[in-house]
C-alpha cells in the first residue's frame, strides 16, 4: 500500500489575528488611560502596553510546514531555515480554529500555533485539518481508547458476574 505524500502548506499572515490585536491592545490601552493613576505611573503603563502590543504585531506563524503522516513535520521559518519537530499532544483541529503543538529535535519547549481559515486557501485549510487528525491519532496496540470496550458487563464484574465477550 502506498503511503500518502507529506503536506505542504503555505500560511499567510491572518487579517484576523491583527484586527484582534488592534481591538484587545486598544481596549487595553483605553482602559488603562482612564485608571486613576498618577502620570507617570498611566505613562509607563501605556508604553509597557505598546511595546507588548508591538511584540505580538510582530510574531508571526512560520512560513509554511511540511507534515508528514507519522506525525513528523518541517517547520519552514520565514528567515529561511527548516528544523525538523514531532507533534505533540494538545492541538486543537476544528472548522474554524486549529492549533499545531511541535517540538523541534534538540529543544525542550513545544511551540504551538494558532491557524485560522483566513491565512491559507481553503482546500489546504481542508487537508491541514485532514492530516493533522491523521497524524496525531493515536492507535497504539497497548490500550484501546476508553470508549472502545465500554461495556455493562464491565461494571458488574465488582458483583462476581463474569464479563461476556
Amino acid at each position: 500500500m502506498r503511503t500518502a505524500p507529506p503536506l505542504r502548506v503555505d500560511f499567510d499572515r491572518s487579517r484576523w489575528t491583527r484586527w484582534f490585536l488592534g481591538g484587545a491592545f486598544g481596549a487595553t490601552g483605553a482602559l488603562v488611560a482612564a485608571l486613576p493613576l498618577d502620570v507617570p505611573v498611566r505613562a509607563f503603563a501605556l508604553l509597557l502596553v505598546v511595546a507588548l502590543f508591538a511584540r505580538a504585531w510582530r510574531q508571526d506563524p512560520p512560513a509554511g510546514i511540511v507534515l508528514r503522516l507519522d506525525g513528523t513535520l518541517a517547520i519552514l521559518e520565514r528567515d529561511g531555515r527548516a528544523l525538523e519537530a514531532s507533534l505533540m499532544p494538545g492541538g486543537y483541529t476544528g472548522s474554524f480554529v486549529t492549533t499545531i503543538v511541535a517540538r523541534a529535535a534538540g529543544e525542550r519547549r513545544c511551540r504551538a500555533w494558532l491557524v485560522l481559515p483566513d491565512m491559507l486557501p481553503r482546500d489546504d485549510y481542508r487537508r491541514l485539518r485532514v492530516r493533522l487528525r491523521y497524524s496525531s491519532s493515536a492507535d497504539d496496540d497497548d490500550s484501546p481508547a476508553s470508549q472502545a470496550r465500554a461495556s455493562s458487563s464491565a461494571a458488574l464484574s465488582a458483583l462476581g458476574c463474569p464479563p461476556i465477550r
